[in-house]
């Protein structure tokens, strides 16, 4: 294996939409009883959440028609499971997301407001931001969305979100540094410093601001994911189905929900009549290679293990080694009109990737399917 394939391209967005198939949005009608608590009141029962700015008898998705989830924390802390759960309890976070839930648009536009330059491009930067969330406004109407950047940007772009609703996310910074140091090849005494910093951040910014805020731990949602849910819903305003419900909850269970949906990021890079060539990462084991099967329609057409060097991908953060290329010959030909049909089949996940052509960087990538065959992702 060489590095003679294209470096990897960003993630593009699923023409399926990110949607697609998950709960629409349903509000709860809140009527408070006679005699009912007040939100200050310590007799009111006891959540697996902390919020600031909420009056329970007016949650903010139902007193505001344009509300914006806005889910806060640093990288690696629970960010893309809570995203996950807010999905199947019915907030729409567009069709432009990545597999880790991330806008992608939104996601260039916030790191432009960390670039030493915005001291001169920050109107620019702000006005660019606004044009796009106005846009979402308008195909979704009350929606969502997460960056990894957001967090140090808030206090220059926060005034341009439109009825914001603070989700914040913590879990233990430690635990947070250990992530990054596997999956992106920092020590631990590198990264801790800027975790603790981003966290603190956040926080401050959510101390001081008089929008809602909801604020839970990553590790009680692990512990307790159902009355997580459910808080979470009550404190929203949202009216999710029983099932519904459920699929929140099983979405965050370690062994059947985000980390398996989610837990594979890579690209393929060409596809010729002969061989294919790309990468593939395991995000829950980043050392280890990943064993792939190449299929057209429901016909295996190669398989094999994705270990080939890249130092391209290694440079570019996406794996902690580098060891995750592959580039395997095909044990048909394909005729150029298959090439959208082959998938990639992640032999250890519940996933299969579907092969599609990106008009504007001139190459493949990987979209996330739901597997719909017990045989798909393991030898014939």
């Amino acid at each position: 294996m060489n590095d003679t394939c294209t470096a990897p391209a960003a993630p593009v967005p699923s023409s399926n939409g990110a949607a697609e198939g998950l709960p629409r949005l349903q509000l709860r009608e809140v009527r408070r009883p006679s005699g009912a608590a007040s939100a200050g009141d310590e007799t009111q029962p006891r959540t697996r959440l902390e919020t600031r700015n909420i009056d329970p008898t007016s949650p903010p998705f139902v007193a505001e028609p344009n509300a914006t989830a806005v889910v806060v924390g640093p990288g690696r802390s629970g960010t893309t499971m809570t995203v996950g759960v807010l999905e199947r309890l019915g907030i729409a976070f567009g069709d432009g997301t990545d597999e880790l839930g991330e806008d992608i648009e939104l996601n260039a536009q916030m790191r432009a407001f960390t670039e030493r330059s915005i001291l001169w491009r920050l109107p620019t930067a702000r006005r660019t931001f606004r044009t796009t969330l106005d846009a979402r406004r308008r195909r979704w109407g009350r929606f969502g969305f997460k960056t990894p950047h957001l967090g140090r940007s808030l206090v220059l772009a926060a005034d341009l979100i439109e009825q914001p609703v603070y989700i914040f996310v913590l879990r233990n910074p430690f635990h947070i540094a250990r992530s990054w140091k596997k999956t992106h090849s920092h020590s631990l005494t590198s990264a801790l410093p800027g975790v603790i910093l981003s966290q603190y951040v956040t926080a401050a910014f959510l101390a001081r601001t008089r929008r809602p805020v909801v604020m839970f731990s990553y590790e009680d949602a692990l512990a307790h994911p159902g009355e997580l849910c459910t808080d979470l819903s009550n404190a929203l305003g949202l009216d999710p189905s029983k099932d519904a419900l459920r699929q929140a909850a099983d979405f965050v269970a370690p062994t059947r929900g985000y980390r398996d949906s989610r837990r594979f990021v890579g690209h393929i890079d060409s596809v010729s009549e002969n061989r294919v060539c790309g990468w593939v990462s395991d995000l829950t084991k980043p050392h280890e290679p990943v064993t792939v099967d190449l299929y057209v329609g429901d016909t295996r057409v190669g398989s094999g293990l994705a270990n080939g060097f890249r130092s391209d991908v290694l440079e570019k953060g996406y794996h902690a080694t580098g060891h995750c290329g592959f580039e395997r010959p095909l044990s048909r030909p394909l005729s150029p009109h298959q090439y959208e049909d082959l998938t990639v089949a992640m032999r250890d996940g519940p996933l299969i990737f579907r092969y599609g052509t990106n008009s504007e960087a001139g190459c493949g990538h990987l979209t996330a399917l739901p597997s719909n065959s017990a045989r798909r992702g393991g030898p014939n």
